[in-house]
């Protein structure tokens, strides 16, 4: 999986799922910090600072019966781990709870997850080396990865889009359909583009950047006439829409298609 990431951004690819800012800091070789713990398990994070509120107040600790060991399982079994050697036998108390909230967020952070992160890291690091990215902060290597959410700069797409099949960029469909598209909401454009490509979010630099570009391929209406809806190959960032005799029912079809979260199956 780690090479699979490392090659989609080596070959300028986006990727949907975006990732936590404590892993993505793992992919720049960068030592995570206890607020960093939020970012994967904010609840675990809460009770931690919840310590703090109890001795602040002047609460008692200990009454708590916690222990430098942190618990993980599941499907019915768990393990307990001890977060310092002899961590079984050392209570959490007034004294300690600091050094016991940076051993958990260093377990779960790092301890727990080492074999896969390591394993990860080593695939992703064959293709892309930490050098290259280490000027990126956690945000801005996510918007490297998986494009910049924002409406859609209408006029980048448009000069770094292609069309094939028959259509050419001055005839009355097309201008329908890039006046259909700057008229959409951010979110609807947000929609097409995943339609059309599987990922919300434009190229962080521009369309340009986009690998394979865009291509609105011509379809005939075939039987179906007007009705039919347009669909998309994602895997070659392709829309395939039909010649419609309006601009109205193209509008009508580019929503209904782009609002039903399909592509290949849509026809």
């Amino acid at each position: 999986m780690g090479r699979v990431l490392g090659k989609a951004i080596f070959d300028k690819i986006l990727v949907r799922p975006a990732f936590a800012s404590f892993f993505l800091n793992k992919l720049l070789g960068r030592i995570n910090h206890i607020d960093d713990l939020y970012t994967l398990d904010p609840e675990v994070y809460r009770n931690l600072m919840s310590l703090k509120d109890i001795s602040r107040s002047g609460g008692d600790i200990e009454d708590l019966a916690l222990s430098f060991t942190a618990t993980t399982g599941g499907y019915g079994s768990h393990v307990q781990t001890e977060l310092v050697p002899g961590g079984a036998d050392i209570p959490v108390t007034n004294a300690n709870f600091f050094k016991y909230i940076a051993a958990t967020a260093n377990f779960k952070l790092n301890r727990e997850t080492a074999a896969q992160s390591h394993a990860f890291l080593r695939g992703f690091h064959d293709i892309i080396n930490v050098e290259w990215i280490r000027m990126f902060d956690a945000r801005e290597l996510q918007m490297v990865i998986g494009g910049e959410a924002r409406a859609i700069d209408i006029d980048n797409l448009r000069a770094h889009t292609r069309v094939s099949g028959g259509y050419h960029d001055s005839q009355p469909i097309m201008q329908w359909f890039w006046q259909v598209l700057r008229e959409l909401t951010p979110q609807q454009q947000g929609d097409f583009l995943k339609f059309v490509t599987s990922s919300p979010r434009q190229p962080l630099l521009g369309f340009e950047y986009m690998q394979p570009p865009i291509c609105i391929q011509k379809v005939p209406l075939g039987e179906d006439g007007p009705s039919r809806l347009p669909s998309a190959a994602t895997c070659m960032n392709l829309l395939k829409l039909p010649d419609y005799p309006t601009c109205d029912i193209l509008r009508e079809k580019l929503l209904y298609a782009i609002s039903a979260n399909a592509g290949f199956e849509m026809s």
